[in-house]
């Protein structure tokens, strides 16, 4: 079976949430490395809940956006 080129496969780390505004709904989450990255509204999906808390243990996946690297999902677990 042979791969197809443009598939794209999500690498998901772990990290713990640094700051997070529930009323803005975005925040930022530190990863393993202590680098903070930027969690926007539509990038947190915790089973249904929007909201994320300080403190709070999250998978999420990295990605390259216009202002450099961020969060495109986080799931808190």
């Amino acid at each position: 079976m042979q791969r197809a080129d443009n598939v794209k496969t999500e690498v998901w780390v772990t990290g713990t949430v640094t700051s997070f505004s529930a009323d803005k709904g975005y925040g930022f989450v530190a990863n393993a490395g202590g680098e903070e990255l930027f969690v926007d509204p539509q990038a947190h999906q915790n089973d249904g809940a929007s909201i994320l808390a300080i403190g709070d243990r999250v998978r999420f996946v990295i990605t390259e956006g216009p202002n450099g690297r961020c969060v495109s999902s986080a799931r808190a677990y």
